[in-house]
Formats: C-alpha cells, sequence, structure tokens
C-alpha cells in the first residue's frame, strides 16, 4: 500500500513538456500499477465469491439436515403409532442426512448427535413396534431436547453471519483499491485506463450481484425456519396439531385443575385403508382432510383436536366424553362427498375423563387408544370407554402371549381326547384332539384362554403342530397295545391350513407314528373353509384329500356357507354344532335337523353331532340316522392317561344296554 501511495505522488509531481520522453514509461509504470491494483480487486472478489459460495453450500447442507431430520422424526413417530410408511424413503432420508452431515464443517458436539440421530433412526427397519417407539422417544429427545435442531439452526446463523463479517471486510479493502485505481486514472490518459475502468466496473457489478444472492440466501433460510417450526407442530395434510404439539399441549393442561372431568377421545376411521386400496390415496387424503374438519365442528372454538396417527385423531374437550363420542359418531352417518364420489365410512372412539391423578399424556392416549380397540373388537361403528379391566386384559395378554412360545417348546400344551361315538351300538368310531395348557401358575387353561394370544404371536402352526404331534404318538401307543384302532380328528387354523409345508409336515407326522391316512381327520371352522380366500389354503386341503385325509367342517351351521362352494370342496363329513343340537327334539329344531341330514346324504357326507348332553338327543339323533355323536353324554375331554384307561374299559363298546330310542313321528 506504501508503495502505490509513492507511485501516485510521484506521477501528481509530474511538471513540464521537457519530459514528454518520461511519459510513456511513466504510462508502463501507471499501467502496472492499475494492472496489480485489479489484480487485487479481482482476487479479493473471488474471495468474496468464494466466501458467499461456502456459506450458501453450508447453509443449504445444513438447512436439508434440519427438514431431513423432522422428516425422518415424522416417519419414526408413524412407524412407532402402528402406520405402514414407505421404508425406501426413510432410508432415502437416512442417507440424505447423513450425507449432508459429512460435507458440512460442524463442531464437534453437532457432529456427535448428529451421528446418533443417524444411527437410532438406522434401528428403526429391524426394531420390534416396542423399540420402535423407544426409537422415535430417543429420535425426538435427540433433534428437540438435546438441541440438535436448535444447533443446525445456530449454526445456520452462525456461518451467514460470519459470511457477511468477511464479505465487508472484503468489500472495505475493494473500495480502498478502488479510490487508488480511481486516483490513477484521473492522472494518466483516459485511452489507457478506460478498457481497465469498465472491467473494474464489470467486476463491481458481479460483486453487487452475488451480495444480492446471499442477501436471498438468507431470506430463504428464514423461511425455511418458519416453515420447519409449521411442520414440527403441526400436520401437513390437514393442519391439525400433531402429536408433538397435542401431547405439549395436554402437558399444560395437565398443570390446570380445571382440566379434571375434562375428556379425551381418540377416533379412529373404521377400515380406512379398505378407502386407499380402492378408491386411491388421493381421495384417501381429501377424505381425512373432510375428517378432520367434521371433528372441528364437532367441539366448541376453545376445545382442540389433532391428528396422531394415519387416520386417528384425538379431541380433548370440556364436555363429557360420552356426549362428545354420541355426537361424532352421528355425524359420521351420511357417507363423505369427495372428489365426486360418496364414500361411506364409520369411526370407532375410545374416550376417557380426565381424573386429578391424570398426569401423563402419553399414558392417557394409551389408555384412550385399549378403548379404541375395544370398540373396534366389538364390529365398529362405536364407542368405549376406557376402564382398567381393559389394560389387566391386555398386560394379561401380554403375558400369555410372553409364556406361550416357551410353554410349546416345553411341552406344556397337551392333546386332550373327546371320543365320538356310533350311536347305532356305542362303539367308539374316533376322538377329537383338544388343546390345554397347563399353565405353572394360572392351571389348566382351555383354548379360548390362549389361543386369541397364539394367533396375535404368530403361533398358531407351531401350537397345531405341536398338539398334532403329540396325539399322533399317543395314538401309536393305543394301536401298539392293541386297545384300540385309532381315528384321530385334527383341528386345524386358518394359518395352519394356509402353511405351504402343511402336507409335508402331516405326513412327516404320520411317517414316524406310523398312522395311515384313513387313520387321521381334519377339522376346519365352516368359515375357514368356505368363506377363505387364501390360494395356499385351498391348495392344502386338495392336497391332503389326494392324500386320502378327510376333511370336517366344524361348527356347521353357525356361518354363512355356500352350497355351491360346498359342494366344489373335498368334504369328507360335516359336524353340526350344538347350538342346532341341544334343542332336540324340539320341532323347529327336528326340522333343521332332518334338512341337514337329507342334504348330507345327497352330498354323500358323514355327519358327526356336538353337545351331545342326555341319552334322549342321542336316541332322536340315532332315530333320525345321524351315526355320530359327541358331548357329554358319553365322555368328557379328558388327558391321555385318562382316555387311556377309559379306552381299556370302553373301546369295545360303550353303552352297557341298547339306548332307549324315543319314536318320533316322521315329518314330511
Amino acid at each position: 500500500m506504501r508503495a502505490l501511495q509513492t507511485i501516485s505522488r510521484h506521477l501528481l509531481s509530474r511538471g513540464n513538456a521537457g519530459q514528454s520522453s518520461r511519459l510513456w514509461p511513466h504510462f508502463g509504470l501507471a499501467l502496472g500499477a492499475v494492472l496489480m491494483l485489479l489484480i487485487t480487486v479481482s482476487d479479493t472478489g473471488g474471495k468474496i465469491a468464494t466466501v458467499n459460495a461456502r456459506a450458501t453450500d453450508a447453509i443449504q447442507n445444513i438447512t436439508a439436515q434440519i427438514v431431513t431430520g423432522h422428516e425422518i422424526l415424522a416417519l419414526a413417530e408413524q412407524l412407532a403409532a402402528g402406520a405402514q410408511i414407505d421404508s425406501d424413503r426413510l432410508d432415502d432420508l437416512i442417507l440424505q442426512f447423513a450425507e449432508a452431515q459429512q460435507v458440512t464443517n460442524m463442531r464437534a458436539q453437532i457432529s456427535r448427535m448428529s451421528a446418533e440421530y443417524v444411527q437410532q433412526a438406522r434401528g428403526l427397519a429391524i426394531a420390534t413396534p416396542v423399540e420402535r417407539r423407544n426409537i422415535a422417544t430417543n429420535l425426538h429427545d435427540i433433534f428437540e431436547n438435546q438441541g440438535l435442531r436448535t444447533a443446525l439452526a445456530d449454526s445456520a446463523a452462525r456461518t451467514a453471519a460470519n459470511a457477511n463479517s468477511e464479505t465487508e471486510r472484503l468489500r472495505r479493502m475493494q473500495r480502498t483499491l478502488l479510490t487508488l485505481i480511481g486516483a490513477v486514472i484521473l492522472l494518466e490518459t483516459l485511452g489507457v485506463l478506460l478498457p481497465r475502468q469498465i472491467g473494474a466496473r464489470a467486476m463491481i457489478d458481479k460483486l453487487r450481484k452475488q451480495a444480492t444472492s446471499l442477501q436471498r440466501s438468507r431470506a430463504q433460510l428464514q423461511q425455511a425456519n418458519k416453515q420447519l417450526e409449521q411442520l414440527a407442530s403441526h400436520d401437513p395434510l390437514t393442519g391439525l396439531p400433531n402429536r408433538n404439539s397435542l401431547t405439549h399441549y395436554m402437558k399444560k393442561a395437565m398443570m390446570r385443575k380445571c382440566q379434571v372431568g375434562h375428556g379425551v377421545l381418540l377416533v379412529g376411521l373404521d377400515d380406512f385403508n379398505g378407502v386407499n386400496d380402492t378408491a386411491g390415496y388421493a381421495i384417501g387424503d381429501e377424505l381425512l382432510t373432510q375428517v378432520a374438519t367434521l371433528l372441528r365442528n364437532c367441539i366448541d372454538d376453545e376445545n382442540i383436536v389433532g391428528r396422531v396417527g394415519c387416520d386417528d385423531f384425538l379431541l380433548m374437550t370440556e364436555e363429557p366424553p360420552a356426549d362428545v363420542a354420541k355426537r361424532i359418531l352421528a355425524s359420521f352417518s351420511e357417507p363423505f362427498e369427495v372428489m365426486g364420489r360418496r364414500i361411506p365410512i364409520t369411526s370407532s372412539i375410545g374416550y376417557l375423563e380426565i381424573t386429578a391423578e391424570d398426569r401423563d399424556p402419553l399414558t392417557m392416549l394409551a389408555n384412550a387408544g385399549l378403548a379404541l380397540q375395544s370398540a373396534k373388537k366389538a364390529g365398529g361403528h362405536a364407542a368405549h370407554p376406557y376402564t382398567p379391566d381393559l389394560r389387566s386384559d391386555i398386560e394379561h395378554m401380554q403375558r400369555i402371549q410372553g409364556d406361550l412360545s416357551a410353554a410349546i417348546q416345553n411341552g406344556e400344551i397337551e392333546p386332550w381326547f373327546q371320543p365320538q361315538i356310533r350311536l347305532t351300538d356305542g362303539t367308539v368310531h374316533g376322538v377329537e384332539v383338544l388343546a390345554r395348557w397347563q399353565h405353572p401358575t394360572m392351571g389348566l387353561l382351555n383354548p379360548v384362554a390362549f389361543l386369541p394370544a397364539a394367533e396375535r404371536a404368530g403361533l398358531t402352526v407351531e401350537l397345531d403342530h405341536a398338539i398334532w404331534r403329540q396325539a399322533m404318538q399317543h395314538a401309536q401307543g393305543w394301536q401298539a397295545e392293541k386297545l384300540w384302532y385309532p381315528r384321530i380328528s385334527l383341528n386345524a387354523a386358518p394359518d395352519t391350513l394356509s402353511d405351504p409345508y402343511l402336507i409335508e409336515r402331516v405326513l412327516l407326522h404320520m411317517q414316524r407314528t406310523g398312522l395311515t391316512s384313513d387313520q387321521v381327520v381334519i377339522e376346519v371352522l365352516e368359515t375357514t373353509l368356505i368363506n377363505g380366500s387364501d390360494d395356499m389354503a385351498f391348495l392344502n386341503i386338495d392336497s391332503l384329500a389326494e392324500c386320502g385325509i378327510a376333511l370336517e367342517l366344524d361348527d356347521f351351521g353357525t356361518g354363512y356357507a355356500s352350497l355351491s362352494r360346498l359342494t366344489q370342496l373335498p368334504v369328507a363329513g360335516i359336524k353340526l354344532d350344538r347350538s342346532l343340537v341341544a334343542p332336540l327334539p324340539d320341532p323347529r329344531a327336528d326340522s333343521i335337523l332332518r334338512a341337514l341330514l337329507a342334504l348330507a346324504t345327497e352330498l354323500d357326507l358323514h355327519v358327526i353331532a356336538e353337545g351331545v348332553e342326555d341319552e334322549a338327543i342321542a336316541a332322536h339323533l340315532n332315530m333320525r340316522g345321524c351315526l355320530l355323536g359327541q358331548g357329554y353324554r358319553f365322555a368328557r375331554p379328558m388327558p391321555a392317561d385318562e382316555f387311556t384307561a377309559w379306552l381299556s374299559e370302553n373301546g369295545q363298546g360303550w353303552l352297557p344296554s341298547e339306548p332307549n330310542i324315543v319314536q318320533l313321528p316322521n315329518r314330511a
């Protein structure tokens, strides 16, 4: 800088025309000085551009981290709530978040939190439902409570501020250099310096444009921050408060005693997935928007409604929750007009009344969810209040589920046997195999106590095969001891019937025990066999028939069987439900019995009557031509050792004397 000032003073001190011979060297010196100054200005401009570009990239990366982090958090919360999400979308978001972190120079604390956030998010894909809720909570804690989002926003602000400071310093340097250039230009020939001046002006315009671009980037960052705040607290589709916002609102409400006695309602749409599958997601989204408007209209303005799941909405109201629930159910009586289509849909509601003990919003949401599940199990379009029994039932079910797998492996679930008797002579025709669980603390459990838990845990297939395997082993023993040529009826759950390895496993059991195909019968519920739509189930049915294994329809007469479908299936027999047998010999029940027996005769099906409780019913069935019976009239279900003793006494003939057949008149 001092050298440039010396040059300027020297140029200004030039005197007379006698020194014209030295003009061009001075022009050359001036040109060199101007060139040196312009190079410095250009270099400064490049530095400004570099600073601005780096700042812009850093701000965009940080903004992308914030937006991606929020989307990851939203998907994690949906997944924790049991909703279905696009797993590929989640993986892409996690990758984008990690890549943005790698190219952004952050403080060590932010980098550690970002790395932990990515690690937690990557665990969602393989996590159990309970672990997913924990992961969602951890993600929220890192992003919100530990300050990852705030730290990222602060980092973006610091980056912008540093860029502005550095740009301003470089601009001051530019202004100084340009002042020197102007002084040289005033002293030297305009013809020499004019092109350089034009270039400097062009460079200045470029720098100004870059400064304007930086200002625009700052404005966009501010707008992005506002959008992120909106996304963090509201559902983007309906505009309603989301789960985080509602939880915060409920926490504040719990601090006010006036909220005691108010209500919390969880509203879920019945079969909303069916709307998406049949009408499309666009109509489904518009339907959710209309439902949100409907629910807002069902409560006062000072109350709150929010969306907490795919098709779940939470309401907090000062009115009695039962009254609000009735009003909501009534509002769903008419179909919704959505994009020119009429979409009928109903809702189920779980609700509770806030008490002085209620302080945890998440617990209240969970309790309302239990009540909602009860309403849906009741058939939908109903409201159910929360009671402590619901949680006790869930905990009992969870305990049963937790014990069930080990019980199957340890043989705690064992087969019991109830004989099927030929009504004509009282001999043993066969035996139905029933499951019983000798629980170490709860005692003997009937299937109604543990089959729902097995279905929820996906253990019905293993349960059935464990019972079948033990039953066939006992049958092998009876046959080896020549007590009885066994014929066992095995109950098959819907999942078992759809098992692609069913045939191989059944044949393996038979091979190991030496039983033949005529000694094994598979019983399936009428609704499973007739109304099922599983191709694998029908393939297994045909394969069993080809192997010579008979199939029987259990609880016949309680479902909605199609007779045309019945004729197309390889069914060997039907078991009349006890509800058809118990009223006998009532004339109306007798008419139904005769019709079913006639149908079975036409279709060449054998008939077993269940629930034969006394000798009069047995005699009436025998007279009408029903050859087989099962029930307490003959024997209760027995464990294997008791049934073995029973066989020793009754294997060759059950009734000690001929039954007293009541001769009833035939009815046309």
